[in-house]
């Protein structure tokens, strides 16, 4: 689109000062001036002159209607001819007449120069030093340089025009505040503005000659829109405007009012249509919320049963409230002024009249909770919100109010907070602040304070907090402030007499009946028990996992040995007896909940095949004693060895044999140790003798108890019978009391 400002363009002051020289010179005259009329000022300015001093020109620069020459050609509209400007009553008695004198003026001619509608722009005039009066032809060419400026003048004011109203266009084309667009007759777009684009969220590339108004569209609307565009350019509608969605390019659905011109060939058919576009989002999502606003208050006082009542801005009463009179039974006169407190209980009256007068003082909303007698006599709860009505100047006209009755709710809260006082748990209210408004009785088996002291704590409840674990509670009490909720977080307290109490709270955020925030409730309920549940339970199975692997362990070693030292045909009776003997010993664990075995119910678990013999012929002596698990498998598979070997070469391999088995505790002077000794001798067998190879007995019997326990064992064989000695530190043997 071009600007008329963009062709070269001759000043009109520069063409009337040539036509200005060719009149000069067609006339021989020897001054000349061009002066057009403004008509706000209703004087004549000079815009062109030939021949004046600077003095003449500044007398003659605001030249009235009927002033001179010039002022009487314009007033009269037609050619005056002054051959004598000493003569002439138009200069008679005039300062300009001795001006025109100074000049060496002695006559003068001024032509109007009007349009060809009749409007005078203003005049031209030559000037002569000798008396003149201009001949017919000198007349036709003045008449002639006239019309020729007149037409430069009008197409000056035209072209001056069309530049006013080109900028004009200009403006509302690049309006920030509109869309504008242009569609061609296949509904093309073939020109859109920087805020089409802005809308849409579409480029000028992506737009022109691509796409129609229908794209943009909401699939709802697309139907309907054409509908209504067709009836538009069929005639059948007088116009265009409509309010719809568009989806943007982002996929945002904005809210757009369209509105159509056609544009018509010569027949006075539309070839191509014009449209503004405006985005209305802001303003039908305000309409939205005001409809909501509106629903919600019909809502509120049809469905609440709330009393709505105003009040002038002086805060006392002068008209009757129908909603009060209903309710409390008041008669008008006995409401107007304060009467209204006397329906108040007289516990409440008081503070809220107080209450009421500060918040007219202060021009503020006014907001309590106090009791009303209902007409039947009856006390009710009463929550009262009131808002200031103000002007445009702020200043505040009346008050609009509303009574709901919370009663029932009050009921509710009072048996809630029954209920929570002997809860268990340790309860709480906080406000948005963070200051507690109600803390129950439970804090104290809890915490070991009171709740009078938690209301008066700083930072509540961190204090209390563990301070390892208040960092981490802090953002979590942030977290519930901002109204978020949550369970199960653990931390510690530690309690005034020192002890640590695992906790784990759980917290829900608190609004009132309109919605607003009113902070947030917290539970805090004591997991010691629980925690210690767990821990003992983890140590439980941890323990298990180890003796399993243990004893796995031991399986396994005794499976290898016993079939590196039997043959093939006797390794399931030896490997058989030695795990029941095992056995034996892990029965005897598990009974004392692996906590110890007394020595000699160890070493009769392990002699099942002698028992008869127990007081006969094998003789137990020692002190009451346990040991521990550890030592409990490595003593009971030598022993079990030992009863073995025995059974098969030794003491009890004959009736007449004997075995004694003897343990003690004894303090070693130079390691100022105790240490557990034991003993196992035969005597009265057949004849011993030393074994010609060590099978896997020797390892039971010696190797694993030095290897397992720290101690010294000995195994020698005098033709007397098989002596057994251990020798071991009193720590890994003997169990704890």
């Amino acid at each position: 689109m071009s600007s008329p400002e963009s062709a070269a363009r001759v000043p009109l002051a520069t063409q009337l000062l040539a036509l200005l020289d060719t009149a000069i010179e067609l006339t021989a005259a020897d001054f000349g001036n061009v002066q057009l009329f403004d008509a706000e000022t209703g004087a004549l300015n000079i815009v062109a002159q030939r021949g004046f001093p600077d003095w003449w020109l500044e007398y003659w620069s605001d030249v009235r209607r009927e002033s001179g020459s010039c002022g009487t050609s314009v007033e009269q509209c037609t050619r005056v001819v002054v051959e004598d400007v000493e003569q002439s009553p138009i200069f008679a008695g005039t300062p300009a007449l001795e001006i025109q004198l100074k000049a060496g003026v002695r006559s003068v001619q001024s032509t109007p120069i009007v349009s060809r509608t009749g409007h005078c722009f203003g005049v031209f005039s030559t000037h002569y030093r000798t008396t003149w009066r201009p001949d017919a032809h000198s007349e036709r060419l003045l008449d002639l340089v006239a019309r020729h400026a007149a037409e430069i003048i009008d197409r000056e004011y035209a072209d001056q025009q069309h530049r006013e109203n080109y900028a004009r266009f200009r403006a509302v084309v690049e309006s920030p505040t509109v869309g504008l667009a242009q569609i061609d007759r296949t509904r093309k777009f073939v020109f859109v503005n920087d805020q089409y684009c802005n809308i849409t969220g579409y480029s000028r590339q992506e737009l022109l000659g691509r796409m129609t108004p229908f794209d943009l569209d909401h699939p709802d609307e697309i139907e309907a829109d054409r509908k209504h565009m067709m009836a538009y350019l069929d005639g059948r509608a007088p116009t265009y405007d409509r309010e719809k969605r568009y989806v943007r390019k982002d996929g945002r659905v904005v809210w757009v009012r369209v509105r159509v011109a056609g544009i018509r060939d010569e027949r006075g058919a539309i070839t191509a249509t014009a449209a503004i576009i405006e985005d209305i989002s802001e303003r039908k999502e305000a309409v939205a919320k005001l409809r909501q606003s509106e629903a919600r208050y019909r809502t509120v006082v049809e469905q609440a049963s709330a009393i709505t009542w105003a009040c002038p801005a002086t805060g006392v009463q002068v008209d009757a409230q129908p909603d009060w009179i209903a309710f409390t039974g008041q008669t008008a006169d006995e409401m107007l002024g304060n009467g209204w407190t006397k329906a108040v209980h007289p516990d409440d009256a008081a503070l809220a009249a107080q209450r009421w007068h500060e918040a007219v003082q202060q021009g503020a909303p006014f907001r309590n909770e106090h009791r009303v007698r209902r007409r039947d006599g009856q006390w009710r709860w009463m929550k009262v919100y009131s808002v200031p009505i103000k002007d445009d100047a702020g200043r505040v006209i009346e008050y609009f109010g509303m009574n709901f009755d919370i009663t029932e709710a009050k009921d509710a809260e009072a048996r809630l907070r029954a209920i929570a006082d002997y809860t268990y748990h340790w309860e709480s209210w906080i406000d948005p602040c963070g200051i507690p408004k109600w803390v129950n009785p439970g804090v104290e088996r809890v915490a070991g304070v009171t709740a009078a002291e938690c209301l008066q704590m700083n930072d509540y409840s961190l204090p209390l907090i563990h301070p390892e674990d208040r960092e981490r509670m802090r953002a979590v009490f942030a977290e519930a402030q901002a109204g978020s909720s949550g369970d199960n977080v653990d931390f510690r307290i530690c309690r005034p007499d020192g002890e640590q109490v695992s906790v784990a709270i759980a917290w829900q955020p608190i609004a009132s009946s309109d919605g607003d925030h009113m902070g947030y409730r917290t539970s805090v309920r004591d997991i010691t028990e629980r925690k210690q549940a767990a821990e003992q339970a983890a140590l439980l199975l941890a323990e298990v996992n180890h003796r399993a692997k243990n004893l796995l362990t031991v399986v396994q070693s005794i499976a290898q040995l016993t079939a590196a030292d039997e043959t093939p045909e006797n390794f399931y009776s030896a490997f058989s007896a030695r795990l029941r003997g095992l056995a034996a010993c892990q029965d005897l664990l598990v009974d004392a909940k692996w906590t110890g075995v007394s020595v000699a119910a160890l070493v009769k678990s392990q002699l099942p095949h002698a028992q008869a013999l127990f007081g006969r012929r094998i003789f137990l002596s020692g002190p009451e004693c346990d040991v521990n698990a550890s030592a409990a498998q490595a003593i009971g598979m030598a022993i079990h060895e030992l009863g073995t070997n025995a059974a098969k070469y030794g003491a009890l391999s004959t009736d007449a044999g004997v075995v004694d088995v003897y343990w003690g505790i004894v303090d070693d002077a130079p390691t100022q140790q105790r240490r557990f000794v034991m003993n196992w001798r035969e005597r009265g067998g057949p004849p011993v003798a030393p074994p010609r190879r060590q099978g896997f007995g020797h390892t039971v019997i010696v190797e694993m108890p030095e290897h397992l326990l720290g101690a010294r064992v000995t195994l020698s064989f005098p033709q007397t019978g098989v002596i057994w000695a251990l020798d071991a530190p009193g720590a890994t043997i003997i169990r704890p009391l």
